[in-house]
């Protein structure tokens, strides 16, 4: 996880050990000093907090810190087996943070689509993720249509066809939902286009596939893919074979 709620220090941290103290994999870049930024590497480390001084004690073992500088070409490294560095929990504490989109309730949302509309201000990541949690919790009912359908065939091979079928369909609805997230919060697509498109192209399939099943069809359309296949056999069988 990456972690900048402090001043100046941007952290990731690749592993946590339960109850949460204990950190792996550290990585810290610190630019406080803007003549001198660092970048800290340890294996492991330990949090300590102090509740009297309101700190934060980060205490890094086995690793090293690669000093630059602005001036400079290069720069300076230095191996440690302890480290320690010091966190103001005040000072954060004390600052107030935006919520990012994804963290607003859906009142906050409309009230801050509002309230940068009324100060001119773009809204298009607002206004994704309004519309994002309402076409996720439609897109229940379009992987539901397509279940029914995939599933309703007691054959074991229709059922792990539709198994293979269903997970490329999954796939398929969260590529074109980053895809279309992404092109709404830059403005390129409306937001409603842009996060209900993926249910719009996936709901042609589920009702198909639902018709198929009502008339008795296979919902997989196992009969064209014998066809196809078989056509594909003759035809590899049918080429002219070369010696060496």
């Amino acid at each position: 996880m990456f972690n900048d709620d402090f001043l100046g220090l941007v952290l990731y941290v690749d592993r946590i050990e339960p109850p949460g103290n204990t950190l792996h994999g550290i990585l810290i870049s610190d630019s406080r000093d803007s003549e001198a930024p660092n970048a800290i590497f340890a294996r492991f480390g330990f949090v300590a907090t102090s509740e009297e001084s309101q700190t934060l004690t980060l205490r890094l073992l086995d690793g090293s810190i690669y000093t630059g500088s602005r001036r400079k070409k290069g720069y300076q490294e230095t191996r440690f087996s302890t480290y320690d560095i010091n966190l103001d929990l005040m000072h954060t504490l004390a600052e107030p943070r935006d919520k990012d989109a994804s963290e607003m309730t859906m009142e906050e949302l409309r009230d801050t689509i509002a309230h940068k509309a009324e100060a001119d201000q773009p809204t298009f990541i607002e206004r994704v993720e309004l519309h994002r949690r309402l076409s996720i919790s439609f897109a229940c009912l379009v992987f539901a249509a397509l279940g029914v359908s995939l599933g309703v065939r007691p054959s074991r091979a229709v059922h792990s066809r539709g198994f293979s079928v269903s997970l490329a369909l999954i796939f398929v609805y969260y590529l074109l939902l980053t895809l279309g997230q992404n092109l709404g919060e830059r403005g390129v697509l409306h937001p409603a286009v842009a996060v209900w498109l993926p249910n719009v192209l996936l709901s042609f399939p589920a009702v198909l596939l639902l018709h198929r099943v009502g008339r008795g069809a296979p919902a997989s359309g196992g009969a064209p893919l014998h066809r196809w296949g078989a056509a594909l056999r003759a035809a590899i069988n049918a080429r002219p074979r070369f010696g060496r």
